[in-house]
């Protein structure tokens, strides 16, 4: 049977939810409308854990194909192909929030889909995937710690605006996307114009009071036409092996991991010891058991990494929070900043280096500017405060060229968008219009 219910947000925004009509054989299924923006968003679980792993198996996917603007992709190819960064960037958005909201020990596959119906030219349909999400998981019966809501708050003349349009974004103090329950945040992902910390904190806590309500029309709308939540078992955690484990290598394993006494891989080698030593003892048969018990070991030092306030885990928040010095014996205010071109051959021709040196780390950045036929447009209507009147910056690739130890780098991964994202947002603010600088930055 349909149900639907609407919220009302600050700044006359509506929220309308929708369920019972679409996707009826998903375990959930939200329609989720803001305007002339829908997203219809579905979660599925398998019915039995996945064996043989110690992770959870979620998925989520969200698409933004063409027709929802009411156009056809361009090119030979009249389809959509690979997800482009934004899309990426949005199933990461919606991933976050979720993910740590699963019961403890829940193996079982999980998928989520969001995809968009309908787009318009002032609502994003990012703010409205989330909310989708977030209700299909409510509604299902896959075991969901909390109900959850998303809006994106903006400062317009001093005023906060819930959900502001892809124009009003552009006059935005700040961008800030907030994820959360009625308890609390969950998520936080922002960016600003040189806005202060109290302006920052307000728009957080105007959000949340927004989420609440969000938050509240879902469980509305469970109340009616909910499923009952699958029951979860909690694995066990065998506190005598833990602290067996913990006496006898909890000190030597604290040791091994501080980098300050030992060099970093000098360190990486001394863990590894103390985990052989551990799997030697494991009898020598290829049975079910003992490879249990090699996953226990694991287990065992995982624990000791993460969850003794005591141990490791406590101490690198004593070097963060007390000391001002992170684990790796770099000190919080100690960076070392170079304009040299870092011994590398750059031609002069509109192109600058620079340099950023921790102890351990060098982060090298190359600009080069070239002129405005080169500039990357998409046939988006948001570039999310990439750029700025002209879109001048065209690409940011990141490029890991060795970070414990090794791996392969083909191409690029959700990190990279991520990345390319932070950047963005950060500079944007700062790069001078077009005429200041009838140029394209890359």
């Amino acid at each position: 049977m349909k149900q639907e219910v609407t919220v009302e947000l600050a700044g006359g925004k509506r929220l309308h939810f929708e369920t019972g009509r679409m996707a009826k054989q998903a375990s959930g299924a939200a329609l989720v409308s803001s305007g002339d923006t829908v997203v219809l968003a579905t979660a599925v679980a398998s019915p039995d854990p996945r064996e043989g792993i110690d992770f959870f198996p979620l998925t989520v996917d969200y698409r933004e194909y063409a027709y929802a603007g009411g156009r056809i992709p361009g090119g030979f190819i009249k389809r959509e192909g690979r997800p482009s960064e934004r899309e990426v960037l949005t199933c990461r958005q919606i991933d976050r929030p979720i993910r740590p909201l699963f019961p403890e020990g829940f193996r079982n596959e999980t998928q989520i889909i969001a995809l968009v119906f309908s787009a318009d030219r002032e609502n994003d349909p990012d703010i409205v995937g989330i909310n989708a999400a977030g209700a299909a998981l409510a509604l299902s019966d896959i075991p969901f710690g909390a109900t959850i809501g998303a809006v994106r708050v903006g400062q317009i003349n001093g005023e906060f605006v819930i959900n502001p349009s892809y124009l009003e974004r552009r006059d935005s103090k700040v961008n800030i996307t907030v994820v959360g329950t009625k308890d609390g945040i969950v998520m936080i992902e922002s960016g600003a114009n040189e806005a202060t910390e109290d302006t920052v904190v307000d728009a957080i806590d105007f959000g949340h009071g927004e989420i609440k309500k969000i938050v509240a029309a879902i469980e509305d709308l469970v109340s009616r036409a909910g499923k009952q939540k699958r029951a979860v078992t909690p694995p066990e955690f065998d506190t005598a092996y833990y602290e067996a484990l913990h006496a006898r290598v909890g000190s030597r394993l604290k040791d091994a991991l501080d980098t300050k006494a030992h060099p970093k891989l000098d360190s990486q080698v001394l863990v590894k010891q103390i985990q052989d030593e551990l799997k030697a003892e494991i009898p020598d048969d290829a049975n079910a058991a003992s490879a249990e018990f090699g996953r226990e070991i694991d287990c065992g030092l995982s624990a000791e990494r993460q969850h003794d306030a005591a141990s490791v885990g406590g101490t690198v928040r004593r070097f963060h929070f007390v000391g001002c010095r992170r684990f790796e014996d770099q000190h919080v205010g100690n960076i070392e900043v170079g304009g040299d071109r870092f011994g590398v051959v750059i031609h002069d021709d509109g192109c600058e280096a620079g340099r950023l040196q921790r102890p351990r780390r060098v982060h090298a950045t190359i600009i080069e500017l070239d002129a405005l036929s080169d500039a990357n447009r998409t046939a988006t209507d948001d570039n999310d405060g990439l750029a700025l009147d002209g879109a001048h910056l065209v690409a940011f690739a990141a490029r890991q060229i060795v970070i414990r130890g090794f791996r392969r780098k083909l191409g690029g991964c959700s990190i990279d968008h991520a990345e390319r994202r932070r950047f963005g947002r950060g500079h944007a603010p700062v790069v001078p219009p077009l005429g200041r600088l009838p140029a394209v930055a890359r």
